[in-house]
């Protein structure tokens, strides 16, 4: 491994006599007792009753305990009507990463750190009095202790309670805002460019883990920029694809802990968060201390494949997967699709994390997947190597290839009178766009799992009221998994669900030409944490969020079981050109959609509903929209005259708008950059929730049943608790090709 500069102890001491500090890590710790088995951390004070206009120093203490300690992660407290935040001084043997963003308000977040260990006075803020009695207001609020010399392990604190005034604790005459820049030259290290980046989690060559900055190199650049970020000074996913800056933060940044296979960075629960952990790491890998996954390969970042494998009607193994057969894709090549690739009853197709499915794209002719009814598709992605659906051609286009139809025997709400009842008895129906039957008397049948996977520009218009969509989902039964799927600039909708009883979890739909999530004939289920971006698509199209059917033909049935999934915590963006637009979500033909916990912005139009059934109370009941925040929607209803009435409301104008506000956990409001961090940008969306006032900026608790989790928070993201949280979707997801084009 080839480091670019290391860090020790003794430079930085050295550093620290030559700039003449009078605060060392030699001092004495008279605030505290014998050192014990927690790491006893408080705040010492130049003097507690400075005149105001004068200066005193406040430093933050670690007294020893058996081994090192790597570094700290906290908060300092204070009145900012007693004390006005100076500078920072560097001191010791630690370097500090300061956010002063909330010094106005009497916080700064602050770090300090070294692999090869930290004590005594590790931070020294400086700041002037303003009134007396400042000092009764500083407190240290802990975060994170983590052990040092290559021992990467949680400490035990005791915060010291108070703070103690010494006057051997000297103000610097040097405090300043120091940056990445700063320590950098103190330590004395140079940073490389890189070409610029296309989003986080993007294949480079051989890229390890540690490198955040691309120079080929763990180093300071690295672990200083991950902790610039962890504090909160530098976002981790806005603007850091250049041109001042470039940087993956979410994986190549995210190192600890070591997980299986070679994942890092994911936590016990599930999560990914930038902390001192991931820092630390990064910093012993730099001073030769090896970590378990710094330094080591990112999976999917070796050579990419050369090899191109068809699949066609003469090919081996041609295009169709009968009963007993199983085929694997394999990601050591890239599939290509010369016509529709079938499933049949009892075959499996299997995907390799990593792998690359592309469909050939060929006028008039229709290139796709179809699982059949008893046929299993188990493409399984990771947040490392998510699997892609594509086409092969370049520029990519929307429908350029037909995109993936899989066929379930879970129950559907009507079926065709034409093909009578399935095989077991109940209702069937002929898949749109030429695709498979679907249907049946199993609601928990199981067509597989798709898992870390990205279905890019797939669809294909055939006719009225007749589509394949990037990803359909007809009839499909409870025990499939879909979950972290990301369906992108399709030719028609997104995902697509005719009936059948799954749940899903974790999926985005980003500039797809017509709907985005579209349900029909009895869909139910929970799905749950879904992010729609919208794209203006072609002229006079109908594009929304989520379109919701009974069934068709208009106006619909009160067949059942009634289309009622429960949509929770989804986050739903708008289109992002001027021009005129449907409903951001459209109730109709009977059925009776549940959205809970979401939040809605940018659209013209709230929501549309339709239909005289709509509104009835048939089967699970009128449509649901509650605990739901409207932002900058200027029209809560379609104010079409011919609105149902739900609920309480009366105007056949003014329905919508009237049953909404009839309950009193959804709101209006206006500022969506209040709200969350970046909901409109489509290179590197932050759909994080900001968090105001210490709860998130759109929250409020409802209880979840069924399948789905209760949370705190609105919306498909949960809020920046701690300024290193990685959401959900970053680093395995894809963005538009540009601005404005998907």
């Amino acid at each position: 491994m080839q480091f670019s500069r290391t860090l020790s102890r003794l430079p930085l001491l050295g550093l620290a006599a030559a700039l003449g500090l009078t605060a060392c890590a030699d001092e004495p710790m008279s605030a505290f007792g014998r050192p014990g088995t927690a790491l006893p951390i408080g705040v010492e004070l130049s003097s507690a009753s400075a005149r105001a206009g004068s200066r005193v120093a406040v430093a933050v203490t670690l007294g020893e305990v058996a081994g090192a300690t790597g570094g700290i992660q906290g908060d300092l407290e204070f009145d900012a009507s007693r004390l006005k935040y100076i500078g920072q001084s560097p001191v010791g043997d630690a370097i500090t990463i300061v956010n002063d963003d909330a010094a106005a308000r009497g916080e700064l977040v602050f770090t300090s750190f070294n692999p090869r260990g930290i004590d005594g006075r590790v931070a020294v803020f400086v700041f002037e009095a303003m009134a007396p009695d400042y000092a009764a207001s500083l407190r240290y609020d802990h975060k994170l202790a983590v052990a040092g010399n290559g021992e990467l392990r949680k400490l035990p604190v005791q915060v010291r309670q108070g703070v103690t005034a010494d006057g051997s604790l000297i103000v610097p005459t040097d405090a300043r805002d120091l940056s990445i820049a700063d320590w950098a030259a103190m330590v004395g290290a140079e940073g490389t460019g890189a070409p610029i980046a296309l989003r986080p989690g993007e294949y480079r060559l051989n890229l390890v883990y540690g490198d955040v900055d691309f120079d080929g190199a763990v180093g300071l650049f690295d672990y200083l920029g991950v902790a610039n970020a962890a504090v909160g000074n530098d976002p981790i996913i806005v603007n850091t694809d250049g041109p001042a800056t470039d940087v993956d933060l979410v994986i190549a940044g995210n190192v600890f802990p070591e997980n299986t296979a070679g994942a890092c960075g994911i936590e016990a629960d599930g999560s990914r968060i930038l902390d001192l952990f991931d820092y630390l790491a990064i910093a012993n890998e730099a001073v030769g201390l090896d970590e378990a996954c710094v330094g080591n390969v990112i999976p999917g970042r070796t050579a990419l494949p050369t090899t191109r494998q068809s699949l066609t009607a003469t090919s081996t193994p041609d295009l169709i997967v009968g009963s007993g057969e199983t085929l694997t894709l394999t990601n050591d090549r890239v599939w290509q699709l010369e016509g529709i690739l079938r499933v049949q009853n009892g075959g499996v197709l299997n995907i390799q994390a990593g792998t690359r499915v592309e469909g050939l794209t060929n006028a008039g002719e229709t290139q796709a997947i179809f699982v059949e009814r008893g046929g299993q598709i188990f493409a399984t992605g990771t947040l490392h190597q998510p699997i892609v659906f594509t086409c092969t051609a370049e520029p990519k286009f929307k429908g350029c290839w037909g995109g993936i139809f899989i066929a379930g025997r879970g129950t559907v709400n009507r079926g065709d009178a034409t093909l009578g009842p399935s095989p077991d008895g109940c209702n069937q129906r002929v898949g749109e766009g030429n695709a498979p039957l679907y249907g049946g008397c199993n609601p928990a049948d199981n067509s597989g799992v798709i898992r870390y996977a990205v279905v890019e520009y797939g669809g294909r218009i055939i006719g009225s009221d007749n589509e394949l969509n990037n990803l359909t989902l007809a009839g499909v039964g409870s025990g499939t998994v879909v979950e972290y799927v990301q369906t992108h600039g399709g030719s028609d909708d997104g995902f697509e669900f005719f009936g059948g009883d799954l749940s899903t979890r974790y999926l985005v739909a980003t500039g797809n030409d017509d709907d985005q999530f579209d349900v029909s004939f009895g869909l139910r289920g929970d799905h749950q944490f879904v992010i729609t971006q919208s794209d203006a698509g072609a002229a006079n199209n109908d594009s929304k969020a989520i379109e919701a059917d009974g069934n068709e033909p208009a106006p619909g049935s009160n067949d059942l079981p009634r289309t009622a999934p429960r949509l929770w915590n989804f986050t739903i963006i708008g289109n992002l050109a001027a021009r005129t637009q449907n409903a951001a979500i459209h109730i109709r033909r009977a059925n009776g959609l549940k959205l809970y916990n979401s939040l809605v912005a940018g659209y013209e139009i709230g929501v549309d509903f339709d239909d005289p059934l709509t509104c009835n109370t048939f089967g699970s009941g009128i449509p649901e929209i509650l605990n739901t925040t409207f932002i900058d929607v200027p029209n809560l209803g379609q104010n079409d005259a011919s609105d149902p009435l739900c609920g309480s409301a009366t105007s056949a104008t003014e329905g919508e708008e009237e049953y909404i506000r009839s309950f009193a956990s959804n709101r209006e409001r206006s500022g969506i950059a209040s709200v969350l961090v970046n909901a409109f940008d489509t290179n590197l969306p932050d759909w994080r929730m900001l968090i105001v006032g210490g709860a998130p900026a759109e929250g409020g608790t409802f209880a979840a049943t069924g399948g789905a989790v209760a949370t705190n928070y609105r919306g498909a993201v949960a809020p920046v608790n701690t300024a290193g949280d990685i959401p959900w979707y970053a680093g395995w997801t894809r963005p538009f090709q540009t601005a404005t084009a998907p």
